[in-house]
């Protein structure tokens, strides 16, 4: 018995990922909801903005734990994932991105977050090296802001799925 419960404790520790995908289910008690991004939501739907970082957005929902006060932040998507076990790549860097946000704003640190896709749903924590990509990636596109000429080679199947795509880079 004693080891079992051990390999269970050496499973939660080690093999529980970063990112899950889950099937679609959203917070209940004892979370309410403190923020949605509808116009017609009272507790708020403004822009969120961190001043510390010159970064803003509008996350979906966030939730908070009555009790612990712990945020859950949820971006919603209504693309599905069929049977591809990873998220995009700029819906993860968004999501991240709303981390940095919201923590900034509510001066909370979301422990995770949701990208709630049609079919299906990940659960991703907010890790430091999730961060850092979005540093990273902002840092990047504040050079390609910056820098008009940078070099850059255009390619489709790379770019389609950039987050610049369509919007700072006009390749």
């Amino acid at each position: 018995m004693l080891i079992i419960l051990a390999l269970i404790i050496f499973w939660k520790i080690f093999f529980t990922g970063k990112i899950k995908k889950q099937s679609v289910r959203f917070p209940t008690w004892p979370y309410k909801l403190i923020y949605s991004d509808e116009k017609n939501f009272t507790a708020g739907s403004k822009i969120l903005l961190s001043q510390k970082y010159n970064l803003s957005g509008k996350p979906d929902l966030i939730y908070q734990n009555i009790f612990t006060k712990n945020l859950i932040v949820i971006e919603l998507k209504s693309s599905k994932r069929g049977n591809k076990k990873n998220l995009r790549s700029g819906d993860f860097l968004q999501l991240v991105s709303y981390f940095i946000i919201v923590e900034d704003c509510f001066q909370i640190k979301p422990r995770r977050g949701y990208l709630i896709y049609s079919d299906c749903m990940f659960r991703v924590l907010n890790k430091k090296k999730f961060r850092m990509q979005v540093f990273d990636s902002l840092k990047k596109m504040r050079a390609m802001l910056k820098n008009s000429n940078l070099e850059h080679k255009k390619n489709l199947a790379v770019c389609k799925n950039c987050i610049c795509y369509n919007s700072v880079c006009d390749k």
